[in-house]
């Protein structure tokens, strides 16, 4: 591959094959029979050792003195190792870098630097990497302005370069100083390589798919449809569906793609594609919890990053491995993949994957009895996650004060243009007034010429306001992205010491076990039962604030089969409290799946959780007119009293004390809102002490 002329397509190409495949395929489920994953496709030959080009190349090394014919072989070992083994890139292109600076050779000093870049990049060096990639567009700019090589299309390196700083920013997890660079690639793409453009909206596809923004990252799609004219990405284009396709908890079109992007990559040899995918196979067997899939896919994958030396993935693997090892009672080796993790997380400052090492270390400890080193580990993780959050509000309230002045400046810029508008109006229509008292044809000549100058103005006033919107509309976006962030750090924190607490009550109960203190174990049990009612609570807030973020795409539902699912999800339940779920025939109608699933699980799940009988009973009766789908969920318990049947649907409402029934108080809120946003009704039919009957209307369409 010759990256002169690609530069980091690969980081940014989600262009012609994702969007295509997007549009046709994100409105229904794919039913396409996924390829067979068997051990034998993982071969050691996956390992892309040194090619005999390489060979060829490193003895030429050896036999060359002159200085210009060295730079040659240099940049060729440089491009032929960057996508296969970044150390050897690194060691070859930093001497060629430095030959091409001493023969002022800027045509290579450019694409030295470019491979430099992105071998940094893959190591998870991201500053080496910003610093080559900035002197890349240094050494562009002189090109441009003395225009030294006319062969290469510079514009287009241009837009590649900043579409890869902003990859790099993406990876630091920087998601404002991505968009950042993508809009300012946009900028030069628009004015001097369009041919780029697809790129670089393929890069801002992978970032609103990682924020989970499905519906931007669809519009995108189809935009770099309209404008790419490119095939090559294929596997990074499957890898990415694979991804989209999982969050929409598809999992045999999910496998589909990611076992496409895998024999795709294979015959390449390309150990960065063939480590990408290999990742996302990873994820998508632990998803599964199929540890044995597990362990043999990310051993080879391991060999396969620590050939690349990708740090990143490295580690990233290790910690599949121990995770994996762990759960299959294999504690040794479970210990000896995350402590490798962790050394290379600490050596290599990638200070986001420190809080899983420890966490790792952490679980592993405890399944092996030694409770005073996993509570050292729990603060080391307490500690990691400290300084992520510290560093993450600092850097928040710094651009927080930079967009500040800014604004004011632009506000000042923008009172100064208009005071300057009109003065120069006023002039204008002066001129106007004089040269039409000296003569008619004069006058005439003025007037033509203002009204020129006037709709040249509107235009331009015009354009202005366009962009005036674009920047806003970029600033919006990156304040919810912001948001989205602040929400999970927020939810992260609050979460991570319950689960501390809730683990460490439960070591307690463990402790006492033989221990004859009543009053002990009762502290303990209270503690465990109210942390574990304070996580439930935090997770049904944060899924109460998510079914606003975008409206559902509606499609066929048989009820048949969400009522047969929530049935089977409760199974545990019904047969602890003897709960009988009566329903007959339903129908298929134009709705949301997963909305659908979780309005009857609250629903069902209340009527045996507020019930008294011996045997709780609840019954889903179906009727229709012309206009409406009508369903009553009735149960036999305890019923609602009719001065509460409006607000057991507002949030944190309950009618009972948390000691004679467990919940949040949230699940009656959360059916409300679902309803809402499938434009349905939501009400409480009738309600007595034997029992409470829910009627739900939904629009036929």
């Amino acid at each position: 591959m010759v990256y002169n002329d690609l530069v980091k397509i690969r980081n940014g190409l989600y262009t012609v094959l994702v969007a295509g495949l997007f549009i046709l395929f994100l409105p229904t489920q794919i039913y396409s029979q996924p390829a067979s994953f068997t051990d034998s496709m993982l071969k050691s030959e996956l390992v892309k050792t040194v090619s005999p080009t390489l060979d060829s190349l490193s003895l030429l090394l050896d036999k060359t003195e002159n200085e210009s014919k060295r730079l040659e072989v240099l940049h060729a070992i440089c491009d032929e190792s960057v996508n296969t083994n970044a150390d050897r890139c690194i060691k070859y292109g930093l001497e060629g870098l430095q030959l091409a600076e001493k023969l002022n050779d800027l045509s290579k000093q450019r694409s030295i630097s470019t491979c430099l870049g992105i071998s940094y990049d893959d190591k998870g060096e991201y500053s080496k990497a910003v610093e080559m990639y900035e002197r890349v567009l240094s050494v562009l700019a002189e090109e441009q302005k003395n225009q030294i090589d006319t062969t290469v299309d510079l514009y287009v390196r241009e837009a590649y370069t900043l579409n890869n700083l902003g990859y790099v920013y993406f990876n630091l997890g920087e998601y404002n100083k991505a968009l950042e660079f993508y809009y300012k690639g946009l900028e030069v793409a628009d004015k001097n390589a369009p041919t780029s453009r697809a790129t670089i909206l393929g890069s801002m596809g992978e970032l609103y798919l990682k924020i989970g923004d499905l519906a931007k990252t669809e519009e995108i799609a189809r935009e770099a449809l309209r404008c790419a004219g490119d095939e090559f990405d294929l596997i990074v284009t499957c890898r990415m569906m694979g991804d989209l396709f999982e969050k929409q908890n598809m999992p045999d079109s999910s496998l589909y793609y990611y076992e496409k992007a895998f024999q795709s990559a294979v015959p390449l040899k390309d150990n960065y594609l063939v480590g990408m995918s290999i990742e996302g196979l990873v994820e998508y067997y632990l998803a599964r919890r199929d540890f044995a899939k597990v362990i043999s896919i990310a051993q080879t994958g391991l060999a396969v990053a620590e050939e690349l030396n990708g740090k990143v993935l490295i580690i990233s693997t290790h910690l599949a491995l121990a995770e994996a090892y762990g759960q299959t009672g294999q504690l040794q080796r479970a210990r000896t993949h995350a402590e490798k993790a962790l050394a290379l997380s600490q050596s290599s400052n990638t200070i986001s994957m420190l809080p899983q090492c420890y966490s790792m270390l952490e679980s592993c400890n405890i399944m092996d009895g030694n409770f005073e080193k996993a509570y050292e580990y729990v603060k080391l993780h307490q500690s990691a996650l400290e300084n992520i959050f510290n560093n993450e509000k600092g850097r928040i309230i710094t651009e927080a004060e930079n967009k500040y002045l800014l604004q004011q400046k632009e506000n000042e810029n923008q009172l100064l243009k208009a005071q300057q508008a009109k003065n120069e109006a006023l002039l204008w229509r002066r001129n106007a007034i004089n040269v039409a008292a000296v003569i008619f044809l004069i006058f005439t000549l003025t007037v033509v010429f203002f009204l020129y100058k006037n709709i040249r103005h509107k235009k331009l006033y015009n354009q202005k306001l366009k962009n005036d919107v674009a920047v806003r509309t970029a600033e919006l976006q990156s304040a919810n992205i912001e948001l989205e962030r602040f929400n999970h750090i927020v939810s992260h924190d609050l979460k991570e010491p319950l689960r501390n607490i809730i683990s460490f009550a439960g070591l307690g109960l463990r402790k006492t076990k033989n221990i004859d203190d009543q009053d002990l174990k009762e502290y303990l049990v209270y503690i465990k039962n109210a942390s574990t009612q304070l996580n439930k609570l935090i997770e049904d807030i944060r899924d109460f604030t998510r079914l606003g973020k975008e409206m559902p795409k509606l499609k066929p539902v048989d009820l048949n089969n969400i009522l047969n699912r929530v049935v089977d999800h409760l199974n545990i339940k019904i047969q602890e409290k003897n709960a009988v779920i009566n329903y007959g025939e339903l129908p298929t109608i134009e709705s949301h799946p997963s909305l659908l699933f979780v309005l009857y699980k609250n629903l069902i799940e209340n009527g045996i959780k507020y019930n008294k009988h011996s045997q709780p009973s609840v019954k889903l009766d179906y009727e229709e007119n012309s206009q409406t789908h009508i369903f009553k969920i009735k149960d036999n318990g305890i019923g609602i009293p009719k001065e509460h049947k409006e607000d057991v649907f507002k949030m944190f409402k309950r009618l009972h004390n948390r000691r004679e029934y467990m919940g949040s108080g949230m699940g009656l809120s959360i059916c409300k809102k679902i309803v809402d946003k499938l434009d349905g009704e939501i009400s409480i039919f009738e309600s007595s002490e034997e029992g409470t009957t829910f009627k739900i209307a939904f629009p036929k369409r």
